[in-house]
């Protein structure tokens, strides 16, 4: 068992894979995706899937948090993973993620509860490839046992009840196989805490969920934490990504009060605005 922690500038993501802030032509694609989307009048909420599939967009392109996701997995979980016979991804979202690790397993298997994220994924299908797709919650998704060489749960816990966490975890244990491994991956902290709480919401204190009910149940297990950046040249990109936070922290906040949060707590000068967040990265085998 081991507990690792780690930077984003040290040892999980070395500085020449970091991409160097807002680039002109960054910044031109980020206003121009932040101008489409709507933005509602009190945050913490979607119009529809499509709105939160766009909105999440917006999101991935405003951080490396995506990019070093990617990179985590490439250097650190498929290299260690013997068998390769069959994926389970939940959560998928756009599919990015999927496109990366899927890619060496024969059967690949994805579920989210977003039926517009599913239907808009459009995975490469490599020669004796099966991919399926399943419309449903990790909670209430019946799962085989024995069934799985990786599986990955990512950015989706927000949506499920704490008091569930365990027994979710539980099942997709149990449907792995020998040797195969399960990774969780969450964020939080710094300031999307403070920015959720601040406006009502609630936040789950991940390491300490960690350390009752994974470390102690668990024996091969480890976990890497980075520091992830937004750096936002406008309001209201960052009203967007307020937006996802409020959403993943339960809780309703008007754009008006959450702008003048920002630019007094997130905004230095004229600086553009700046947003740090904690992503945490278990990995939990099979014994």
């Amino acid at each position: 068992m081991s507990l690792a922690v780690s930077n984003v500038n040290n040892e999980i993501f070395p500085t020449t894979y970091i991409r160097s802030g807002l680039t002109p032509k960054r910044c031109s694609q980020i206003e121009e995706i932040t101008r489409r989307i709507p933005l509602p009048n009190n945050l913490g909420h979607f119009y529809n899937e499509a709105h939160y599939v766009n909105t999440i967009d917006l999101f991935y392109l405003s951080t490396d948090e995506s990019r070093h996701k990617k990179f985590y997995f490439l250097k650190n979980i498929l290299p260690k993973i013997e068998c390769k016979e069959s994926i389970l991804d939940i959560g998928c979202a756009d599919g990015g993620l999927t496109k990366i690790i899927a890619r060496p397993f024969k059967k690949v298997t994805i579920l989210d509860t977003n039926l517009a994220a599913l239907d808009g994924i459009r995975l490469p299908k490599h020669q004796h490839q099966k991919i399926t797709k399943i419309h449903g919650s990790a909670e209430k998704v019946i799962l085989p046992e024995n069934k799985y060489d990786l599986i990955v749960i990512s950015h989706v816990l927000y949506y499920i009840k704490p008091n569930e966490w365990p027994f979710v975890i539980r099942k997709l244990y149990n449907s792995l196989k020998e040797n195969g491994q399960l990774i969780i991956v969450y964020s939080g902290d710094l300031d999307k805490k403070a920015i959720i709480e601040h406006h009502g919401g609630y936040t789950k204190d991940f390491c300490k969920f960690y350390h009752k009910h994974i470390s102690n149940k668990y024996e091969k297990i480890c976990m890497d934490v980075s520091v992830e950046n937004f750096i936002l040249s406008n309001l209201r990109t960052a009203q967007h990504i307020c937006n996802v936070f409020l959403d993943d922290g339960s809780t309703i906040a008007d754009k008006d009060t959450v702008a003048s949060y920002l630019n007094l707590h997130n905004r230095f000068g004229g600086s553009p605005y700046r947003v740090k967040f904690n992503q945490y990265f278990v990995s939990i085998t099979k014994a």
